[in-house]
């Protein structure tokens, strides 16, 4: 019985040797770690700039939902979200916002998707 269930278990390790796939471990750059770095930091100031009441509020005036939102910005890719980012940083702070700026990046957005 023994003799059987050692053959059992050496023969569950080889199928499973054969089967299983084996795990690839690539080299990750500095420029390709500090990319997606700076991409997820720049998705969370898009997002954070967007979660403000006044700019929410503006979006909800023109019939724009926030889940809505939320999921197209989440698709958005990270060369759109590198753009967006910096047309953002560009953009007077705050309180200086005009109507017109809002406007142009909601429909910013609405083009990069």
């Amino acid at each position: 019985m023994r003799k059987l269930l050692t053959l059992f278990g050496v023969q569950l390790l080889l199928t499973a040797a054969v089967i299983l796939p084996t795990a690839d471990a690539g080299v990750v750059t500095t420029g390709e770690y500090l990319d997606a770095s700076e991409v997820a930091e720049a998705r969370a100031d898009i997002q954070a700039n967007l979660d403000r009441e006044e700019v929410r509020d503006r979006l909800l005036e023109m019939g724009v939902e926030p889940e809505a939102l939320e999921a197209r910005v989440a698709a958005l890719s990270d060369e759109e979200v590198m753009q967006m980012a910096a047309e953002m940083d560009e953009m007077p702070a705050g309180a200086n916002m005009s109507q017109t700026t809002l406007i142009l990046l909601i429909i910013l957005i609405v083009i990069l998707i």
